[in-house]
């Protein structure tokens, strides 16, 4: 009986031992399928990474470039409405023919760098800007019916016209001075520039 008793044990510890085998290479094999799993998602995520990373950078270049240009369009626009306003600062000192078309050529191409830019500047700045130019118009043509009356006054003509003229270009050159004060705001605030 101990003889069939040691064969048990023997079939037992052979078994066992083979057990112990099969569950070790079983470890290693989930182990090995496991690391292929892992680095296949690991390869699938790094892909879809590198595919968002370029997405961003794309993404990110055409803001810069979109933030580039509203940046150079707002500051075109700002010159040229700057340029109207030393012209008309020269107008106010010196109503003369030269300082008339000065103005009014750079009162054109103030209007031309506004309309071009009406497709990136927000509405109430557009707005903004066509009242400050119907502003800088008047002046405009309040400054030529002063030189008109200024040559007919040779004539005759009521000094009080003239400085009735005169108050009204003042109040033209102030309303437009308040307007350029309100732009700036707004294209600061568009482009994120605070003091």
């Amino acid at each position: 009986m101990e003889f069939y008793y040691l064969g048990f044990w023997e079939f037992i510890t052979t078994i066992g031992g083979m057990g112990i085998i099969f569950a070790g290479v079983s470890t290693w094999i989930g182990k090995i399928i496991i690391n292929h799993i892992v680095e296949k998602e690991k390869a699938k995520n790094a892909l879809e990474l590198e595919k968002i990373k370029y997405n961003l950078k794309i993404e990110n270049e055409k803001l810069l470039r979109s933030n580039q240009d509203q940046y150079t369009l707002h500051m075109e626009v700002w010159n040229k409405l700057q340029d109207v306003l030393s012209y008309g600062e020269q107008l106010w000192r010196d109503v003369t023919i030269s300082n008339l078309l000065s103005y009014a050529d750079a009162l054109q191409t103030a209007k031309m760098f506004a309309n071009r830019g009406k497709i990136i500047l927000s509405d109430e700045v557009y707005k903004r800007i066509c009242e400050i130019l119907k502003s800088f118009e008047g002046y405009y043509v309040g400054k030529c019916r002063i030189m008109e009356l200024r040559d007919c006054q040779r004539f005759n003509f009521n000094k009080d016209d003239i400085d009735s003229l005169i108050r009204h270009n003042s109040d033209l050159r102030n309303e437009y001075e308040y307007l350029l004060e309100k732009i700036k705001y707004d294209f600061r605030q568009k482009l994120n520039i605070y003091n």
